[in-house]
């Protein structure tokens, strides 16, 4: 057979994607509304895509024609049994790509990938990633995505993935027309924290700022959207420092996006070791947002998209909280910036555009190798 030159394969329809997507309930927890976008953006362009996931929450997002291929999370020797019945459902029509998000779902995205011969490319949502995808496996990884600039740099600097197989996209979200902070003159101002309520995350450093911000003669209204082992300690503290009547904990009825939907100030105080979806979706919706310097975050600018506090000392947090509840028009005008900032890296079109280009990417290798055959 004559081989196909390279107008042979232009010439041919563009090759779409059997695909299957992994996602372990911890992500898809943090990264539901980036999922839910995704998953709408690629059935234009994916023959076909499954959502392979041991998550009840994945029924919730109302995918449409996205199938959804559940099993239960299990150990040795059950697992085994719960593997071997996603690849019979999945064997109807095989995936050509395997796409596992996180290193949480890496063994049952290696598992398929296998089977069916199939394309893997993992998704890095954080630093815990860079380090696991730096192991060797006997399943090669074809691509692996870092979702910021800092979790790039750490595997590429880690040496086990070559930089070609390297791709930067950062996660896709929808963004307001501009600032919602600060409207209302008159109106008690709002903060936000919806951090869950465990000690690396910093609640409790917040609890004493905000004691702080009211020390010093600011009123406000706090709502703490987390949920967690120190609950309990932490409104024992609100009560104990009189802040009972300003800090209300709630878990929220809704989407995060509408519970910030009337809120002034967004407070993420911690260290991100993965990029927060929420602060992001704060951001977009046109709120001034506090961060703490470091993590795997490249969004958070100082004094350009927010205030980003050197350290997380609760005299640093109150000191930026401060700032934005004295100065309004400079906390809109972060806002303004962060509004800007989403819609310019991170817009739905253009995550999606870049993963269809990696799919396309590599469907056109076998597209290849059939018509050359």
């Amino acid at each position: 057979m004559t081989p196909a030159t390279d107008d042979t394969v232009s010439s041919q329809a563009p090759p779409k994607a059997d695909l299957a997507l992994c996602v372990d309930p911890l992500s898809l927890r943090r990264f539901r509304a980036v999922l839910r976008y995704l998953c709408v953006g690629l059935l234009d362009v994916a023959a076909q895509v499954r959502l392979v996931t041991s998550s009840p929450e994945a029924e919730s997002l109302m995918l449409g024609s996205v199938q959804q291929v559940f099993y239960r999370e299990s150990f040795w020797p059950f697992r085994r049994h719960h593997l071997a019945r996603v690849l019979q459902t999945l064997a109807g029509r095989a995936p050509n790509i395997v796409h596992g998000f996180s290193h949480r779902s890496l063994h049952m995205a290696v598992a398929i990938a296998r089977r069916f011969n199939a394309h893997l490319v993992l998704h890095a949502l954080g630093m815990d990633d860079a380090e696991a995808f730096a192991r060797p496996r006997s399943c090669p990884i074809e691509r692996v995505i870092a979702v910021s600039q800092p979790i790039f740099d750490a595997i590429a600097e880690g040496g086990a993935v070559e930089r070609e197989r390297l791709n930067l996209v950062r996660p896709g979200l929808l963004a307001g027309e501009g600032p919602t902070c600060f409207t209302q003159s008159q109106r008690i101002p709002t903060i936000l924290c919806t951090s869950q309520l465990i000690p690396p995350n910093g609640v409790d450093r917040l609890l004493e700022a905000l004691r702080l911000v009211r020390e010093h003669g600011h009123d406000f209204m706090a709502f703490l959207t987390g949920s967690g082992p120190m609950e309990h300690d932490l409104r024992k503290t609100a009560r104990a420092t009189g802040l009972a009547s300003a800090v209300t904990f709630a878990e929220p009825l809704g989407e995060a996006k509408q519970i910030m939907t009337g809120a002034d100030i967004f407070v993420r105080p911690a260290i991100e070791g993965s990029p927060s979806v929420r602060t992001l979706q704060a951001m977009g919706a046109g709120m001034a947002v506090v961060t703490i310097q470091g993590g795997a975050a490249d969004a958070y600018l100082h004094e350009v998209t927010g205030l980003v506090c050197p350290d997380a000392r609760p005299t640093t947090l109150a000191a930026a909280i401060e700032r934005l509840l004295i100065d309004h028009s400079f906390a809109r005008t972060l806002a303004t910036q962060a509004v800007q900032h989403i819609k310019q890296h991170h817009s739905v079109s253009a995550m999606c555009e870049a993963l269809v280009q990696i799919y396309y990417d590599l469907s056109l290798r076998d597209k290849t190798l059939s018509v050359s055959g």
